[in-house]
């Protein structure tokens, strides 16, 4: 992911990838992304802490609303309907228990 790329055009990808599955506007995606993922931390997980090489490898997957994200070391933002039935932010799940953030990391 280029170091010029910033956490407003990261997020804004995420909801409008998630909205056009949904088929709705951007502003009418619920969950709102900040009540799932930090788009912060999101936008700086590739970049070396030390401002040294950026991470040439890797994903971040996490579940929000009917769908699981992966963002990619590139920035590159995919949108799949989630595989397991449950909801993510504050929706309550199959088997009566609340969901809560989970993110899986895979980075080299």
């Amino acid at each position: 992911m280029n170091r010029q790329e910033t956490t407003a055009d990261l997020s804004a990808r995420i909801v409008t990838e998630i909205a056009r599955h949904e088929g709705v506007p951007p502003t009418a995606v619920q969950p709102v992304l900040f009540d799932v993922v930090d788009p912060d931390a999101l936008a700086d997980l590739f970049h070396s802490p030390d401002g040294g090489p950026e991470r040439d490898a890797g994903a971040v997957r996490f579940p929000i609303g009917d769908y699981e994200v992966t963002v990619a070391h590139d920035g590159s933002v995919d949108v799949e309907a989630a595989t397991d039935g449950s909801r993510v932010g504050g929706d309550v799940r199959g088997d009566g228990g609340r969901t809560g953030p989970i993110v899986q990391a895979e980075l080299d």
